[in-house]
């Protein structure tokens, strides 16, 4: 798995621009210091190619998933609060779940079907007659 995060290239690379947007961009230790690998976000906006926030709010939710179970712990002097994380990310996650659902409003239901919503036949039952 590869851990990439190229500042001058959020403008034109998909990948950069998900890092910088999720603020998952201290590569410098992989897996250790970034919370998704490139190969991750790429599977994620092949799934999502028109809709980049929707890929986001995936990620955003995989992450959930993924560092959920992790605890706050210290030994000694160190200490890791994976809460902070989990916080900031779950705040990203309602955020963005909350903008996609108002933006999605005027939407036309099955404007992608071919058919019409109401349509000559549709009280028809399948073996003959109407209902």
């Amino acid at each position: 798995m590869t851990y990439n995060y190229f500042p001058e290239d959020i403008n034109s690379d998909d990948v950069m621009k998900m890092r910088f947007e999720l603020a998952d961009t201290d590569v410098s230790k992989d897996e250790m210091s970034a919370a998704l690998s490139d190969e991750e976000i790429t599977a994620v906006l092949e799934q999502y190619p028109d809709n980049f926030k929707m890929a986001k709010l995936k990620l955003l939710e995989h992450m959930m998933f993924k560092y959920g179970q992790d605890v706050d712990n210290s030994v000694g002097p160190v200490s890791f609060n994976f809460g902070n994380r989990m916080n900031f990310w779950k705040q990203l996650y309602d955020d963005l779940k909350k903008e996609i659902a108002s933006s999605s409003v005027g939407i036309k239901p099955y404007e992608n079907e071919k058919r019409k919503y109401f349509y000559v036949g549709m009280m028809n039952h399948p073996g003959g007659g109407r209902f």
